[in-house]
């Protein structure tokens, strides 16, 4: 009888197989750089906590981590010291500084809306949806046809400018419903 070789689905998977359940990515924590267990971090274009210490050595390739990029709130001291940190303030990541901002600036990607800031230096916030998921394809291209040509910074501030329209929206249908105070109140 042949000896018969059986695929070991944990190392192989077959094309099309289920990977994880799609709360974790795996990312590269750059060279020269390191990550520590529950660290709030923004790698390879995702944001999230990572799930274990890295540290990845000077002039190598990088190491792997897993980062949880589930839909929570999360708790974070890595704060820009210049903004202050309200309920509903939309944060953003600033990537030359590694810390979370209030501030929108070009290239510092939205990651969620501020649940509470704390005195202790920390706040709470409901991460957003992970990038290229919270648009449909035809909202996508609908934002699109707004920028001329390849403008590709005049098409971030238009699906921006969407991005906030909806969260407006969403604010606004729930102070009607009296869940939440107004802005005057």
């Amino acid at each position: 009888m042949a000896n018969l070789d059986y695929m070991d689905y944990r190392t192989e998977r077959p094309p099309g197989g289920k990977v994880n359940d799609g709360r974790s990515v795996r990312v590269t924590v750059p060279a020269g750089r390191s990550v520590k267990a529950g660290e709030l971090v923004y790698l390879d274009g995702w944001f999230g906590i990572a799930q274990s210490s890295v540290e990845a050595e000077e002039g190598g390739s990088g190491e792997l981590v897993a980062l949880s990029i589930e839909d929570c709130v999360v708790s974070t001291s890595k704060l820009d010291g210049l903004a202050a940190f309200n309920a509903l303030d939309s944060c953003y990541w600033d990537v030359a500084e590694g810390v979370v901002t209030t501030t929108e600036k070009y290239g510092n990607p939205f990651i969620g809306v501020c649940v509470r800031g704390l005195a202790d230096g920390t706040v709470h916030i409901k991460l957003a949806p992970q990038p290229g998921h919270s648009a449909t394809p035809q909202e996508a291209i609908e934002d699109a046809t707004d920028c001329a040509g390849e403008n590709v910074p005049g098409l971030v501030v238009s699906l921006n400018a969407g991005f906030k329209a909806k969260i407006n929206e969403v604010l606004a249908a729930i102070r009607a419903a009296g869940i939440i105070a107004g802005e005057s109140e």
